[in-house]
């Protein structure tokens, strides 16, 4: 794996996680999101974002839940469409609850 655009913007990313407000899952929703849409890596954006961001959670106190892998990669592929408080949601309960904003689907369990 290595970089495949200028590895300031990983720095970059991982600076604005730093400093974006919420709790460690809006954080790691930050994270993943950002990994997966800037493209940072050369291969592997999705995978490599999914471990980045369970390994920050889990340092932090948190943890990712989530039942059916396979639904777990479509959410990941499809991620863009989401916005980061519905990541968070889907980080913090393995699926997206439908109070308040509608998803296009429920994106895991």
């Amino acid at each position: 794996m290595g970089f495949h655009r200028d590895r300031r913007i990983l720095d970059k990313i991982i600076a604005d996680t730093r400093n974006h407000e919420g709790d460690v899952y809006g954080k790691a929703a930050f994270l993943l999101r950002k990994l997966i849409v800037d493209h940072v890596f050369r291969d592997g954006q999705h995978r490599t974002a999914f471990v980045v961001a369970v390994d920050f959670l889990r340092k932090n106190g948190g943890d990712i839940y989530y039942a059916d892998y396979q639904k777990a990669r479509s959410f990941l592929k499809s991620i863009r469409a989401y916005d980061v408080e519905q990541i968070t949601q889907w980080i913090r309960h393995g699926d997206l609850r439908r109070e308040g904003k509608n998803s296009r689907d429920n994106g895991g369990t």
